[in-house]
Order: structure tokens, then sequence, then C-alpha cells
């Protein structure tokens, strides 16, 4: 209704958009800016996207505050119960009711570090999340009009230069995935699903938090170091 309301009385100061693409975000320096490397986080540590997490969610999760919090087996099983109804509801009842048309399902690659916390400080939601990944390749495998693709195993999950936070990456992945599509790679069957979790695990556990932090903190003094002496060379 916005975009149909501005076009008969424009409102003030409003951006010219891509009507195809009227979400799109990447095109905007509020998020393009922070795309490079983590030296670009820092560098626009304001930004709230990037702020809490790197001045107050990495330092306490490097300490190892939230180590291994773990969940009664009752909780468990009703998280998994929820999760099922939700993909029955929302996609595998729709993809069986329309048998006639094709379904490409993607798990999006959030930066290697939204799953090593899990996998390392809350092993219960790295299992719902894994729980989710099976069940959905379980029940849509005798389906021949879908199909499920994971990339959780892949490298540039680890180069914090793809993405803007810790979840949204670069635009140009998309035409990764529609290559992966077009050309039948990263599909997930249920002959290569245990190994593929298997992977994305360690891949999650082998991630080193800490470490992560030290090049954050690094660079936090650096950054004051340069303010501190371009103020000196304004005074003199």
């Amino acid at each position: 209704k916005e975009f149909i309301k501005n076009i008969f009385s424009p409102a003030a100061n409003l951006q010219k958009i891509n009507m195809d693409r009227p979400n799109a975000w990447f095109s905007d320096p509020f998020h393009a800016v922070r795309f490079g490397g983590l030296a670009q986080w820092v560098q626009h540590i304001e930004n709230p996207q990037v702020n809490n997490f790197l001045l107050h969610e990495l330092p306490a999760l490097a300490k190892k505050s939230h180590k291994n919090q773990e969940q009664p087996e009752g909780y468990i099983r009703e998280k998994e119960s929820a999760l099922r109804d939700y993909l029955d509801s929302y996609l595998i009842d729709i993809i069986a009711q329309h048998p006639k048309t094709k379904f490409y399902l993607i798990f999006p690659p959030y930066y290697r570090f939204t799953y090593a916390n899990m996998a390392q400080n809350a092993p219960y939601n790295f299992h719902l999340h894994q729980y989710a990944v099976r069940y959905l390749v379980s029940k849509t495998h005798p389906m021949k009009n879908v199909h499920v693709y994971g990339f959780e195993d892949q490298q540039f999950l680890d180069d914090i230069a793809n993405y803007k936070d810790t979840t949204h990456f670069h635009h140009r992945f998309n035409s990764y995935f529609l290559d992966a599509i077009a050309s039948n790679t990263h599909i997930l069957t249920v002959h290569n699903l245990e190994q593929y979790l298997a992977s994305c695990k360690n891949l999650a556990l082998e991630f080193n938090i800490s470490q992560l932090n030290d090049e954050v903190q690094s660079l936090l003094r650096k950054q004051k170091e340069d303010a501190l002496q371009t103020s000196k060379s304004a005074m003199e």
C-alpha cells in the first residue's frame, strides 16, 4: 500500500527506488559501508546493527560467560514439536497441495559466528537448528517438486568481509544460489544430509570466538589511538 500511495502522492524527500526490488538494501550506504572486513564493522561501530555485538555480546561470549547452557529434555521435545508444526503448516502442506509447482528452498547461510555461538554456548538451539534441516529434508524426500539447498558447509561463511552483520550476506551470493539451482549442486538429500550436518557442526565448534574478539579489541584500540593522534595534530 505504501508504494502504491507514493505513486499518486509522492512523499517529501522520497528516495527513488527500483520497483523490481523495492526492499533491496544493498545499495544503501547505511548497509553497504560495512562490507569488506572486520575493520569496516569497527569503523562504523556506531551502527546499531553491529554496535551491541562488537561492544557487549562478543566480549561476553569470549569470556565463556554463557558456556554450555542446557535445557530440560521436555523443553527440547516441545520445541521440536513446534518446529514440525511450523514446517508442516507453512511449507510442507503447501508443497503437497501444489504438485505441479516447483519449490526451491534455501537455508540462508549466516556468518559462521551465528552457528558457532549456538553450537558452543547454546547447544540445544544448535540441535533445534539441525533438527529443522533434517525434518524438512526427510519430509520432502518423497516429493518430486521440491529441492532443499544448504550452504552452511561453505568457506565463504567464515569470511566476515562477506557480511554486514552476523546474518546478512552480500547480495552477490544470490547469484551463487541461483547458479547452484541451475547446476543442481548443494542439494540436500537423505543420502548426504548426515555428512552435511556433521561438517556444519564441526565447523561451528572449531570457530574461535575468542580470537574474533581479540581482533575486534585490537582494531578498537587502534581506532582510539588514531583518533587521539589526530586530535593532537589538530591542536599543534
